[in-house]
C-alpha cells in the first residue's frame, strides 16, 4: 500500500486498500490477457485459450458423439441425401475442370445440417494431418497426466502456425509416429484415416475424418478435456490470420475463425484445408481434401470454389 495511505483514518484506509487491490487485480488480469492466445468463435465472451496445457489432465473419456447425421432435416424438410445431391450438382463446373481428386463436406453446429460430396473416399493428406498430429500430442498428454513440454509447444507452433514440414516430423516422432497416431485416432473416432508408416505426409484420411476431428476440438462430448481443445484451438486461430484460400474463404467479415491450410507437392500437388468459421451467423465445420494435382493455381481455385458450393448449400 502507498506510504500516505498511513494517514488515513481506518475507515478510510480499509476502503483505499480495497480499491487499490481491485486496481493491481484488474491491472494483472489485462497484462495475462494480452499475453495469452486468442480465443476462439464458440466460446462466449473473451475467453482465451492458453498455450500450455495444464499438469494432470484427466484420462476420462467422455461419450463421443458423431458428426454423421445423415437423418436430419433443415426447416425446409430438406434431408442430408437432398443435400449431398444439390452438392454434387454444384460441384459439377469445379470437378470438371480439375484433373485431381477432391472430396468436401460442411456441418452446421446449431441445426446439425450437413452435406457432403465424396466424404468417405481416401484421399492422401498431406501438410493437413499436421492437425492430427497435434491432437494425438495432447491426447497422448491428457492420458499420461503429463504436461505439453517447451520443446514441444515449440514444435507446435513452428507446425501449425508456419506449416513446418520438418518440425511436424519431429512431433510426429516423439509421439510414437505411426502406431502412435493409430491409436489416438481410435480414440478420437478417425476411422478412415491409415497414418503412412515413414513419412506422415502420405497419410491418407477423409472429409469424414476430418469433420469429426473438428468435432472433437470444439465439442464438449469430446475425448479431449476442454484444456487441450483450448491448446489447440488458440493455435489453429493464430494459424489463420491472412489465411483466405481454403475454408477460411467462406468466413462472414469481421468473425473469428479456427482453422488450417496446407499444400504440399511431391509428386503432385495435395491440397487441404479445415476449420471452424462463421458463416452468415452459423457455425460451421467445414473440410475439403484434394490430391493427384499436377498444378498448383487450379487446384487452390477449385478447392476455394468448393468450399463456398457446400457453405451455400447448408446456408
Amino acid at each position: 500500500m502507498p506510504a500516505h495511505a498511513g494517514r488515513l483514518r481506518p475507515l478510510e484506509r480499509c476502503v483505499f486498500t480495497l480499491v487499490f487491490a481491485l486496481m493491481v487485480g484488474f491491472v494483472g488480469a489485462m497484462a495475462f490477457m494480452a499475453t495469452t492466445s486468442r480465443g476462439h468463435l464458440l466460446l462466449a465472451g473473451p475467453s482465451v485459450a492458453p498455450r500450455t496445457v495444464a499438469a494432470g489432465l484427466s484420462t476420462r473419456q467422455a461419450v463421443q458423439g458423431t458428426v454423421s447425421r445423415s437423418t436430419v432435416r433443415t426447416s425446409s424438410g430438406e434431408s442430408a441425401a437432398q443435400r449431398d445431391a444439390r452438392l454434387a450438382a454444384a460441384l459439377q463446373p469445379v470437378l470438371g475442370g480439375s484433373s485431381g481428386r477432391l472430396a468436401v463436406g460442411v456441418v452446421d453446429l446449431q441445426t446439425g445440417a450437413t452435406a457432403s460430396y465424396d466424404g468417405d473416399l481416401q484421399i492422401r493428406g498431406g501438410d493437413v494431418v499436421t492437425t492430427d498430429i497435434l491432437a494425438a500430442m495432447l491426447l497422448e498428454h491428457q492420458q499420461a497426466g503429463t504436461s505439453v513440454s517447451a520443446r514441444e509447444a515449440q514444435l507446435a507452433v513452428a507446425m501449425i502456425e508456419h506449416a513446418s514440414v520438418p518440425a511436424a516430423t519431429q512431433l510426429w516422432t516423439l509421439i510414437g509416429g505411426a502406431p502412435a497416431l493409430a491409436a489416438a485416432n481410435a480414440t478420437l473416432k478417425l476411422h478412415g484415416t491409415i497414418p503412412a508408416p515413414g513419412d506422415w505426409t502420405w497419410t491418407s484420411t477423409t472429409v469424414a475424418d476430418q469433420l469429426q476431428l473438428l468435432a472433437d476440438l470444439v465439442e464438449a462430448r469430446s475425448p479431449l478435456r476442454p484444456a487441450a481443445r483450448e491448446y489447440a484451438l488458440g493455435l489453429l486461430t493464430d494459424s489463420s490470420a491472412g489465411q483466405r484460400w481454403g475454408v477460411l474463404a467462406a468466413a462472414s467479415a469481421h468473425t473469428t475463425s479456427a482453422g488450417y491450410d496446407g499444400k504440399l507437392v511431391g509428386p503432385a500437388w495435395v491440397v487441404g484445408s479445415i476449420g471452424v468459421i462463421q458463416h452468415d451467423g452459423a457455425e460451421l465445420l467445414v473440410a475439403v481434401l484434394s490430391d493427384r494435382n499436377p498444378a498448383e493455381a487450379p487446384a487452390l481455385t477449385a478447392v476455394q470454389a468448393a468450399v463456398l458450393a457446400a457453405v451455400g448449400v447448408v446456408s
